[in-house]
């Protein structure tokens, strides 16, 4: 079995438990979380990978280790007592065991899955098996071995050969190969999540809301789905997808039109416009995007210059300001519109957190800070619609696309199954054996 690993997002996840002011035991199997306000996304976002719980032993151990690596003088109880009382001196320590932090926990997890951990070789492949001693019925498969791949070429012929049962997001590009190829079946899942163009609203020229305007409308994003994406995924007119709270299909986007680009430019005196889109070099379906973005602006009369860079670099550059545009894709894991919408456009996130666009806008922060301790799902879903209104209208992104999770495996794997956020699901999976 192989597990495609993307490369990690480069977002802040500690806001999400920031409000919890206390956290009480109440019983072996019960624990109580008292707030500093009402919360509204907490409990989606305890369903996070960074709200699950760890073995208390494990992160002493691990802690331990990291104090160890970094030579550090201080002891793990001197360690939590500068957490506990916070300040500069607690930051030194973070800064110096940070690098380290993790590794116990990387290389020997506790879980109560009905797989567990038997060995991990960083950037190579992780193994688990079953766990006889689950409490529910256990798996049918004795092990899976995750490989990472990072050519997606390489993926496909993995998967043709018989040397991988299944393959993780394979590319768009990659769909019909599949579906002709006997013997392999394509698993098609919506995605909770946007493709975007972003445009970096703290410099000139897109500091001015009529240039970014009219280059959203120079983008066709029907025509890029289908020559890009091959048809996967569904146009989106803000950022919420169908499955989130807030999503509505009344939402105007900004519609193609050439027309109405040019009078926007003219509108915002701009003449001999020059730009650079930044994407990062391993994604040939963003470069494709790119490319038809540069076409399309060099009808009415602007340069658009596309720069590949290196994805550590590339983040680095958009998470610093340093770029004109970006294409990213955002996938929100929580299943609650907070996590998409107020990462990509608070204030509070510009930069590394997630608002790569830069994008500042007071009456926007104070829906989104409001909806995040509403309560009424009714009242808080009629909040984000104001704030994909705002959004739309002030254009800070291009939205490409709400995509598709592209898996793929071979006909002798049954009961493989993945939902829209691309969590796997292995609880009835079997293979038949040749």
């Amino acid at each position: 079995m192989e597990r495609i690993q993307d490369p990690a997002r480069a977002s802040a996840r500690a806001s999400y438990f920031d409000m919890v002011s206390e956290i009480n035991i109440i019983d072996d199997y019960n624990i109580e979380l008292v707030t500093e306000y009402p919360y509204a996304p907490l409990l989606n976002n305890l369903s996070h990978g960074a709200g699950k719980m760890i073995s208390k032993d494990l992160i002493d151990a691990d802690y331990t280790n990291a104090l160890e690596q970094a030579e550090s003088d201080l002891s793990l109880e001197e360690y939590y007592e500068l957490r506990t009382a916070g300040g500069e001196e607690h930051e030194a320590a973070v800064e110096d065991i940070s690098q380290y932090v993790g590794e116990k926990v990387e290389t020997g997890p506790v879980g109560t899955n009905y797989f567990k951990f038997e060995s991990r070789n960083p950037g190579e492949e992780t193994v688990v098996s079953r766990n006889d001693d689950y409490w529910n019925t256990p798996a049918l498969l004795d092990d899976i071995t995750f490989k990472v791949v990072t050519e997606p070429a390489t993926r496909i012929a993995e998967l043709e050969s018989g040397s991988s049962d299944a393959i993780i997001s394979t590319l768009t590009s990659n769909t019909d190969r599949v579906e002709q190829t006997d013997g392999m079946t394509l698993m098609r899942s919506d995605a909770v999540n946007v493709d975007y163009i972003g445009f970096n609203t703290s410099k000139a020229p897109f500091d001015n809301p009529k240039i970014r305007q009219a280059i959203s409308h120079a983008f066709d994003s029907e025509a890029v789905l289908d020559g890009v994406y091959n048809g996967s995924g569904m146009p989106a007119d803000g950022p919420l997808a169908p499955a989130l709270l807030g999503y509505s299909e009344e939402l105007e986007g900004r519609e193609y039109d050439m027309a109405r680009a040019e009078e926007l430019l003219d509108e915002a005196d701009a003449e001999d416009l020059t730009i650079n889109l930044m994407v990062n070099d391993d994604n040939p379906e963003r470069l494709d995007v790119a490319l038809w973005l540069q076409e399309s602006l060099n009808e009415i009369g602007v340069t658009l210059n596309v720069e590949q860079v290196e994805w550590g670099a590339y983040l680095d550059a958009t998470g610093n300001a340093e770029h004109d545009m970006f294409i990213l894709g955002w996938g929100n894991t929580t299943g609650d519109p907070d996590e998409t919408i107020t990462s990509l456009y608070h204030t509070d996130n510009a930069g590394n957190n997630g608002n790569r666009a830069f994008y500042s806008n007071p009456e926007l922060d104070e829906i989104l800070d409001n909806a995040r301790q509403e309560t009424d799902e009714a009242a808080r879903e009629q909040m984000y619609i104001e704030a994909q209104e705002i959004i739309i209208e002030e254009a800070p992104s291009i939205f490409i696309r709400h995509g598709e999770y592209l898996n793929a495996h071979n006909g002798n794997v049954h009961e493989f199954k993945a939902d829209g956020f691309n969590m796997l699901d292995f609880s009835e999976t079997y293979i038949d054996e040749e």
